[in-house]
């Protein structure tokens, strides 16, 4: 059965190579490219994890922002950002808004996303 997961990326061509490695494990993707948009696909879908860029034309932080006002309904969703930085800062900032992790790069991702759809 595949795994449905919401990418919300203001560039999701950036991301093509990483969905078709991802799809052959079993995954299948919705693309949103705004905060606003990925809350709409939310209301209108079910996903088993949402994948967010960082910086966005909303703002520098809006992965975070997004984070922020999904947790803010109650919606425990596995929430990944997929970002440039692989720092431990962000890692644990991430975590203490309510997500499950982040990385930079696509092995780091399908660990990610295995361990959070399992």
């Amino acid at each position: 059965m595949k795994k449905h997961i919401l990418w919300v990326d203001d560039n999701p061509n950036n991301n093509e190579a990483e969905r078709g490695v991802l799809k052959t494990q079993g995954y299948e993707f919705t693309l949103a490219t705004s905060t606003a948009e990925a809350l709409k696909e939310m209301r209108h879908q079910s996903f088993v994890a949402v994948i967010s860029d960082m910086k966005r034309q909303e703002g520098a932080r809006e992965g975070y922002a997004l984070l922020d006002l999904i947790r803010a309904t109650g919606e425990q969703i596995p929430f990944l950002v997929y970002a440039g930085s692989d720092l431990e800062a962000h890692k644990l900032e991430v975590r203490s808004h309510g997500g499950q992790g982040s990385t930079n790069n696509g092995v780091g991702l399908l660990d990610l996303l295995d361990k959070v759809t399992a």
